[in-house]
């Protein structure tokens, strides 16, 4: 049917803009994709990290300690493409197709039984969401290169979504495989170290609150407790931490702390942020672009007032939970604001633009195509300016900061060396070793 034909539409094009050209824009592999590449292929070929140390739970790495899980993502994805741009980048890829469809499933299952969802069409609104979500700039730039923030971001719907379905089907096994998700989230990518034990919590809560004394309640109850072991763990081992003090926007100055704390929270839903300045960093956004397109400011001004003025379910709760708690591990940090550590946030986003654009439609009934149609060439012209920034200048104007200038450094170093004996190679340039571990192992310096 239509819906079924959209939906796969849209999977079509966010596999489209996911993977097209993703080795190879943006250029060269910046010093942490390099780090994970070397990681992974000495897991891959010796079960060893870098630093000899076997199947390791955090890797040392550049002064500091990476999670695990895409290491060890990127190692299988090696094995199958071999030791490239491609295979690093390809599990963030992935997940990021994945969780354009479970955002989907995710908002689906949340709306499906809520009879205080008063949107007459909910298949438009989840369908409309994952198209959303597969074309924000704020997701998009974190897609291609291998960000682990987004492929935690991905277990995290999977993992919401399962946990969903377990309730509404008593299905203990999905229930698990949900927890196992939640959990792995906080050996994947840092902010999720308050994320996951807030959902775990809550979970907890509400299992307890149901009163339902049977055995599979019982057993939900038992399982959750359990999977908090994991992410105690990962608060108690020093090397886990090293990062978040590394980063860290507080000096132990109470009042001071709470100032920052404030100031850099609020620095999240400025409109200067979102829509035009972004946080500056060109690994983040392309210049000129914020996190989200110009275009949706109306829609999602109109979806925010309408769906928390007069509208409430379980999905307007969920959506402002997102929206609340997604900015609070990042700005602990510094720099702030900062889009990859706020990533998740774009759920929400996405959700309530929706929600604003269908409100709209719905209030022009008369003339819902000429308002449909009007929708479409705004967001076609911005989103046309921001591919073709993309694909044919941002390539140029970030090499420097996508490390590709090493990346040609090791290409060059190896056609030379067919003619020389001996190639003289800056070291005061910081990561040219980590590149030429990577790149060419045999022409080490």
């Amino acid at each position: 049917n239509l819906r079924k034909f959209l939906l796969i539409s849209i999977v079509v094009l966010s596999l489209l803009l996911n993977f097209y050209q993703f080795d190879s824009n943006p250029p060269g592999l910046y010093i942490d994709e390099v780090s994970i590449g070397v990681n992974a292929y000495s897991i891959l070929k010796t079960g060893k990290d870098e630093f000899e140390q076997k199947y390791p739970v955090y890797f040392k790495s550049l002064n500091d300690y990476k999670l695990p899980v895409y290491i060890y993502l990127a190692s299988i994805s090696m094995y199958f493409f071999g030791k490239n741009d491609f295979a690093v980048r390809f599990p963030s890829a992935f997940f990021g197709t994945l969780a354009v469809i479970f955002i989907y499933l995710l908002i689906n299952e949340l709306i499906k039984t809520d009879k205080s969802f008063n949107l007459k069409n909910r298949s438009k609104y989840t369908l409309l969401t994952s198209f959303l979500l597969a074309v924000s700039p704020w997701f998009l730039q974190f897609v291609g290169p291998a960000f682990e923030a987004t492929t935690a971001f991905s277990f995290l719907i999977i993992a919401v979504y399962f946990i969903l379905i377990s309730q509404s089907k008593n299905y203990i096994s999905v229930f698990v495989l949900g927890l196992f998700f939640l959990v792995v989230t906080i050996y994947t990518y840092h902010s999720f170290k308050i994320y996951t034990p807030v959902i775990l919590i809550y979970l907890l809560i509400k299992l307890i609150k149901q009163h339902i004394i049977s055995h599979k309640n019982t057993v939900r109850i038992i399982l959750s407790v359990l999977f908090f072991l994991p992410v105690i763990y990962s608060y108690l081992i020093p090397s886990a931490n090293i990062r978040f003090f590394q980063t860290s926007a507080l000096s132990s100055r109470s009042i001071n702390d709470a100032i920052i704390f404030i100031k850099n929270y609020i620095s999240y839903f400025s409109t200067d942020f979102l829509f035009s300045l972004g946080d500056g960093i060109n690994r983040h956004q392309f210049l000129n672009f914020g996190p989200l397109a110009r275009w949706t400011l109306p829609f999602m001004l109109i979806g925010f007032f309408t769906m928390f003025k007069t509208h409430k379910s379980n999905l307007r709760s969920v959506i402002l939970a997102v929206l609340l708690i997604a900015p609070i591990p990042a700005s602990l940090a510094l720099p702030s604001p900062h889009t990859l550590r706020s990533l998740t946030v774009v759920l929400a986003y996405a959700s309530i633009i929706a929600y604003g654009i269908l409100i709209m439609l719905n209030k022009f009934r008369n003339k819902t195509s000429l308002y449909a149609a009007i929708i479409c060439l705004l967001f076609i012209f911005e989103f046309s300016i921001y591919l073709h920034y993309g694909f044919f200048h941002y390539p140029k104007v970030s090499q420097v900061d996508w490390g590709g200038n090493y990346k040609e450094v090791v290409e060059k170093a190896s056609l030379l060396s067919q003619q020389y004996k001996n190639i003289v190679i800056d070291m005061k340039s910081p990561f040219v070793l980590e590149y030429f571990r990577f790149y060419n192992e045999d022409l080490k310096p």
